[in-house]
């Protein structure tokens, strides 16, 4: 054999031997259905979570309704050929009897109720330290008048006599310049109590009660609210506020 025919078949071979057989692949193609459906049951499963949630945590039942619909609206936007696609933008009830519709609609309502809540909590909050910022005001007061306190300048001005008429009967508050209330019921004098200004408003305070009068800008007192026997203040309605004219 000759030398140039020996090169030859040697650089064939070589070549044969470095050449990879093709690999076979076995990946499974998933269809837009099957996609569409498993995130379909991660769907429900958080549809169910929120539920279950409604009554005992608003927030995390918002959150998870908020969850399934992103998983929802990626059916939609992105499987538009799948069945589920199809159901959902049809308005089609899917969820346990609620449709994707009725489910943006629950977390909006699930939005009020928790801003609602919120903004109880807060009037709430306000009131209470209201009350209390009023209770340590009072407390200053109770401590400065054992004391031997003068009336302020505001007080000046309100020291005075003050009548309302319900019905038949008279009654009349009598605010002196010593710190002193006096109440009569058709001329007969029924309470001596004491009387301060606090935070605009006339405290008239007894042994076992304080009741609160609103000034007017007439001059005029309007009582508004009562403390008894150590309770919470409690206002008197609206319709039944009795205004107490000043006649000197």
């Amino acid at each position: 054999m000759k030398p140039a025919f020996i090169a030859l078949l040697a650089l064939v071979v070589a070549a044969g031997c470095g050449k990879k057989e093709p690999e076979l692949r076995s990946e499974k193609v998933i269809t837009p259905d099957e996609a569409a459906n498993e995130l379909f049951v991660e769907a429900i499963e958080l549809v169910s979570k929120a539920k279950s949630e409604e009554n005992t945590n608003i927030p995390a039942a918002i959150k998870s309704y908020e969850e399934a619909l992103v998983k929802v609206r990626k059916i939609v936007n992105e499987y538009k050929k799948s069945d589920l696609a199809v159901k959902l933008v049809s308005g089609e009830t899917l969820f346990t009897g609620k449709s994707m519709k009725e489910i943006e609609e629950k977390v909006s309502e699930l939005t009020r109720r928790a801003e609602a809540k919120r903004q109880a909590e807060a009037a709430k909050r306000q009131a209470e330290e209201e009350m209390r910022q009023a209770e340590e005001e009072m407390r200053r007061a109770e401590a400065a008048e054992a004391k031997g306190r003068k009336l302020t300048a505001e007080e000046e001005k309100i020291v005075g006599t003050y009548e309302v008429k319900i019905g038949e009967d008279t009654g009349k508050l009598v605010l002196l310049e010593n710190g002193k209330a006096k109440g009569f019921s058709n001329g007969d004098q029924v309470v001596t109590d004491k009387w301060k200004v606090i935070r605009k408003e006339v405290h008239v305070i007894g042994g076992s009660y304080t009741v609160f009068y609103r000034i007017e800008k007439s001059g005029d007192l309007t009582r508004i609210a009562q403390i008894t026997r150590g309770m919470k203040r409690t206002a008197v309605p609206k319709d039944k506020q009795p205004t107490f004219k000043r006649i000197n």
